[in-house]
């Protein structure tokens, strides 16, 4: 959950199925990779749709700070965030192997950037990553004996490239609601038969891209948006019902081309 208090105490509350919703819309205009079929760009797409699975339970009680602030998935403790990505990459893979890799690569390469002092969650951050390398072997022999269109997604660099598409992707989407600092983006990419160095940088409540990879003029997407007139509560019940309440409202938050 992306949860924002305002100057004026209100809370804005984006959940993190909403935000992989978003997600999808950003990459579902890419100019596709031509290694991909339009069958396994769509097992690409339900990656990207779906990578925030694991947060079903965990939305619907949300966790409160000492001072009864809702927690941005941001700030969860390690011992409560790292299960339920865990639980994302359990639930794709059950459906389709591929797209739970990709989801599995992704959460790797999020959780090993960032370096963290406290021993206990340093030894609880190596636990996850050892148990994902061990989700991606078993991932990566599942699919050794498929057919040609499948031995062409698990390519190292094509399997390595569709990752850091999925991470770009899921990072603009972050940057653009406010989850994560808006810091300029920028990762060597996929797109149509070549690659090429994408810069994504936040303008106010848009972004703007260079160069231009999507097949539209514009990425208009709408996100859910709940805002609550107060940003403390007694009880993750009490949020819960608050936030149970409140109808969502549509904002779009465009990327442009720089």
């Amino acid at each position: 959950m992306i949860c924002i208090e305002q100057p004026d105490g209100a809370l804005r509350v984006i959940t993190q199925c909403d935000h992989a919703r978003h997600t999808t819309a950003l990459v579902e205009s890419w100019r596709r990779p031509t290694w991909f079929t339009p069958d396994t760009w769509s097992r690409f797409l339900t990656a990207a749709a779906r990578h925030e699975d694991g947060w079903g339970v965990a939305e619907r009680m949300p966790a409160l700070d000492a001072d009864g602030r809702p927690l941005s998935f941001a700030h969860l403790p390690q011992d409560a965030h790292l299960p339920i990505l865990a639980a994302s990459i359990d639930r794709v893979s059950a459906d389709d192997v591929y797209a739970g890799l990709l989801v599995a690569l992704h959460f790797r390469d999020v959780v090993s950037r960032h370096t963290h002092p406290d021993p206990h969650d340093a030894q609880l951050i190596q636990r996850f990553i050892d148990d994902v390398d061990q989700r991606i072997d078993a991932g990566l022999a599942a699919l050794q004996s498929a057919g040609d269109a499948m031995q062409a997604l698990v390519h190292p660099a094509h399997l390595a490239a569709a990752q850091r598409l999925l991470t770009f992707a899921d990072a603009l989407s972050m940057i653009l609601m406010g989850g994560i600092p808006p810091t300029p983006l920028t990762a060597h990419l996929p797109i149509e038969h070549d690659t090429a160095p994408i810069t994504a940088e936040l303008n106010g409540d848009s972004a703007t891209v260079r160069p231009w990879p999507f097949t539209v003029a514009e990425v208009d997407a709408p996100v859910p948006v709940r805002t609550l007139d107060r940003s403390r509560f007694d009880t993750p019940s009490d949020f819960a019902l608050a936030l149970a309440a409140v109808e969502p409202v549509e904002v779009v938050y465009p990327v442009r081309r720089a």
